[in-house]
């Protein structure tokens, strides 16, 4: 072989050698871009999950308080109710009161049915705003949360001890879902 075939076969090899050098370089620099690229991913998918973390935890107290504000406007408005039934109702039982009393003589007079149709266009009215009156059994155990009792009576009968006897003063209860307020207990007499 010819001294020129030698140096040029030489020179391939050095080249393919260099070549390959250079390709090595070339896959250990794309190795490191995508150790990087792979570094920074998985930076940006973390950043992502604590956004989204935030996102829903953010939500769920936004809907919490939502509810609770909404329950808070809702004990504000049956809070005001109280007030304003408070200053109603004993007008309302005055007149219940003034039918229970009113003598036979006057029942077909036109002032006692006035008197009469505003109590019913009451308590319909009332009953629009979930407030009904409180219904006093005789002869039941006493609801210390719906009735007061203001006195005893003697009783022979032995079922009446301890029950209720009488209805003293009539009240009202709001209801209104859940929800369940006495404005007022009704006033009874317990059997003794």
């Amino acid at each position: 072989m010819p001294k020129d075939t030698k140096k040029d076969e030489s020179n391939e090899l050095e080249n393919e050698i260099e070549n390959v050098e250079e390709t090595t370089d070339d896959e250990l620099s794309l190795q490191e871009q995508i150790a990087q690229l792979t570094k920074k991913l998985a930076e940006q998918e973390e950043i992502v999950k604590r956004a989204q973390s935030d996102y829903f935890r953010t939500k769920m107290e936004f809907d919490q308080y939502v509810t609770r504000a909404d329950a808070a406007k809702a004990g504000y408005e049956v809070d005001g109710l109280m007030k304003a039934l408070e200053k109603v109702l004993p007008f309302v039982n005055q007149l219940k009161v003034t039918l229970d009393n009113t003598p036979a003589d006057l029942e077909e007079n036109t002032r006692a049915e006035w008197v009469w149709l505003l109590y019913t266009k009451m308590i319909a009215d009332l009953a629009m705003l979930w407030v009904s009156p409180i219904v006093v059994e005789i002869g039941s155990d006493p609801d210390y949360t719906l009735h007061i009792p203001i006195g005893m009576e003697d009783t022979d009968d032995e079922k009446l001890k301890n029950k209720i006897v009488k209805e003293i003063e009539g009240w009202f209860v709001y209801e209104k879902w859940e929800v369940k307020k006495v404005v007022m207990p009704a006033k009874v007499v317990v059997g003794s």
